[in-house]
């Protein structure tokens, strides 16, 4: 109930009491960050492939990131929710720079997967995000334009 009150006020005049009672929603209903990171955690041991693709900081990660949308969802900032298959993920990252995926040494270190970095020293502010602390690690894929054929094996571009 408190959650169909909180919906129906309006988002500039009431916030505070909107604030509450999406608040009080919450409580009721136990749905928090922390709660949808434990059942990701456990929903990767019971499946074995996700356990074995992501380490549990990543998938923690991407709980807080669902977490995030349905909140935008819920608080009237967004319409829907899209759900992610395995070929959208673009990105994944990690909570700390501690375990899990991580940078080392110019390296992209996750698990006994080490990745080198191609690097342009030159460029100023790569050089101070580099001589700065890192917090955390995150690896987004792109496409470049390149294409490997199967008849030559080297690359071309589009």
């Amino acid at each position: 109930m408190p959650y169909q009150k909180a919906r129906k006020l309006n988002k500039e005049k009431d916030k505070k009491q909107r604030k509450e009672l999406f608040k009080q929603a919450r409580e009721e209903s136990m749905y928090t960050d922390y709660s949808l990171q434990s059942f990701a955690t456990l929903t990767a041991k019971r499946s074995k492939w996700i356990a074995k693709s992501l380490d549990a900081q990543s998938q923690q990660k991407i709980a807080t990131r669902a977490f995030k949308t349905s909140e935008r969802v819920m608080l009237g900032f967004a319409k829907k929710v899209r759900f992610k298959t395995t070929s959208r993920f673009k990105s994944v990252e990690g909570k700390t720079n501690k375990q899990g995926l991580r940078w080392i040494n110019n390296q992209v270190v996750w698990g006994g997967l080490k990745i080198d970095a191609i690097l342009d020293l030159n460029n100023l502010v790569i050089d101070h995000g580099l001589k700065a602390r890192v917090k955390y690690c995150r690896v987004i894929r792109r496409n470049l334009g390149v294409v490997i054929t199967p008849q030559s094996r080297y690359p071309t571009k589009c």
